[in-house]
C-alpha cells in the first residue's frame, strides 16, 4: 500500500516530528513530578523555582527548602531555567507545568538546530534519521523534566550551529550569539563540555579553507563564565552559606567504581543512550563502515578529544555516572550522527528500522511516562 502523496510528504519531514515531538510533552505537563526517574531532582528544582517566585532570594543566591538549620542558599548550577520559571509563574502562578513546558520549548528548539547544524556536514537524509534519532532518545525523557539537561545541550548546539555561522561569515553578530549561547549551555549543565571538541573538528576541518580564525576562539573564551560560576562562585556559597556542593570525586576513585561493576557500565553504555541496543548496533555498524572509508582528518583528532573529556567526565562522576541515564546526554548527539548516517546508506530498509528503533525506545521509557497512560 502506497501512502497519499501529501501524508508521505508531511511525515517525511523532519520540521512535522520534531512538532510531534514538542506537542507530545504537553499530555499531562501539569501533573506533580512523579515520573519514576529523578522526582527529587525535580523537586530540588521546584523549590528553588519556587523561591524566587516568592522572592525569598535573589538570582545569583539559589534556595533550596532543605535548610538543615541554614538558609538553603546552595551552589548548583547556572538557575536561569529555575528563575524564569519562578518570575513567569507571577503571571500563570506557580506549577511544575511551567519548567516543564520552558525546558520543552528548549528542547524542541536544540532538535531544530540540530538538524540544520547536521545539514552543513550530511545529506539532508542522514541529518533527519540523526535528528530523529536524537529526538527518540534519552533526550525525549529529560526533556519534560523540570531539569536542565536537555535544555543545556539544546542550547550549546545552538551556539555549536551559530558558530559554523560565524567561522563562515565573519559576523559580530554570530559570533557574539556562539558565545552567548555556547557559555550559556555550559553554565546551564557543565556536562556538555566534552562537546567543546567541536572546535578541535572546526580548526582541522577548514585547515585549508576560507575561515574567519578568530572565531575559533569563541569556543576557549566560553569555558570562562562556567569556570568562574562552578569553580569559583559556587564553593563560595557553599563555604558561607554551609550547604554541601557537589564538585565530582576522583578520578582514581572513579575508576575504581567502574572497575568494580564492569556490567552495569557496558549497560549504561550501550543501552541508556537511546534506550535501544538496535539504534547501538547500528552505532556500531557505522563505526566499523567508518573505519574501512578515509577518515576527514577533522574527525581524527576531535573524536579522540571528545572521547578523553568525556571519559574523565564520566571518571570524576563516579558511581553517580552508572546511576543516572542524563550523564550519558553529552554523548548521545554524536551517537545519533553515527547511526543516522548508517541508516541513510542503507539501501532498503531505512524507514523500517527507524520505526523499529522509535518503538523500542519509547517503550522502555514508557516507565517513566506514566503521563502518558
Amino acid at each position: 500500500m502506497r501512502f497519499p502523496p501529501l501524508l508521505w510528504k508531511t511525515t517525511n519531514s523532519v520540521g512535522f516530528w520534531i512538532g510531534v515531538f514538542f506537542l507530545v510533552h504537553f499530555v499531562g505537563c501539569w501533573h506533580p513530578p512523579l515520573e519514576a526517574a529523578h522526582s527529587w531532582r525535580q523537586a530540588t528544582g521546584l523549590m528553588v523555582a519556587r523561591n524566587y517566585f516568592e522572592g525569598h532570594t535573589t538570582f545569583f543566591y539559589p534556595k533550596v527548602d532543605e535548610t538543615n538549620g541554614g538558609s538553603g542558599i546552595i551552589g548548583m548550577e547556572f538557575p536561569l531555567l529555575y528563575y524564569l520559571h519562578g518570575k513567569l509563574s507571577l503571571l500563570f502562578g506557580f506549577h511544575a507545568g511551567t519548567g516543564r513546558l520552558l525546558n520543552s520549548a528548549i528542547s524542541t528548539l536544540g532538535l531544530a538546530y540540530f538538524y540544520a547544524l547536521l545539514l552543513r556536514f550530511l545529506s539532508r537524509k542522514a541529518a533527519m534519521y540523526a535528528t530523529l534519532l536524537l529526538g527518540v532518545s534519552c533526550y525525549f525523557m529529560y526533556s519534560r523534566k523540570v531539569m536542565p539537561d536537555t535544555a543545556a545541550l539544546a542550547i550549546y548546539l545552538m551556539g555549536i550551529f551559530y558558530f559554523f555561522e560565524a567561522l563562515r561569515f565573519g559576523k559580530w553578530r554570530d559570533g557574539m550569539l556562539s558565545f552567548s549561547l555556547l557559555s550559556l549551555g555550559l553554565l546551564l549543565k557543565i556536562s556538555v563540555l566534552p562537546l567543546v571538541a567541536f572546535g578541535v573538528f572546526a580548526y582541522f576541518h577548514y585547515r585549508n579553507k576560507p575561515k574567519k580564525a578568530f572565531v575559533l576562539l569563541l569556543p576557549l573564551l566560553s569555558l570562562i563564565p562556567a569556570f568562574v560560576w562552578y569553580f569559583v562562585w559556587n564553593p563560595h556559597l557553599a563555604s558561607r552559606f554551609g550547604n554541601w556542593y557537589n564538585l565530582g570525586g576522583g578520578i582514581d576513585h572513579g575508576a575504581q567504581v567502574f572497575l568494580q561493576h564492569p556490567a552495569e557500565l557496558i549497560m549504561h553504555v550501550l543501552f541508556h543512550p537511546f534506550f535501544s541496543y538496535l539504534a547501538i548496533a547500528l552505532c556500531v555498524f557505522g563505526m566499523f563502515m567508518a573505519c574501512r572509508k578515509e577518515i576527514d582528518l577533522g574527525l581524527k583528532v576531535s573524536i579522540p578529544v571528545f572521547v578523553g573529556l568525556f571519559v574523565a567526565y564520566a571518571l570524576k562522576s563516579g558511581e553517580i555516572f552508572l546511576t543516572h541515564e542524563y550523564y550519558i546526554l553529552p554523548a548521545v548527539p554524536i551517537l545519533a550522527i553515527l547511526a543516522g548516517n548508517t541508516l541513510a546508506g542503507l539501501k532498503k530498509g531505512a524507514w523500517f528500522l527507524m520505526v523499529l528503533i522509535s518503538v523500542e525506545a519509547m517503550a522502555n521509557q514508557a516507565h517513566d511516562s506514566i503521563y502518558l497512560l
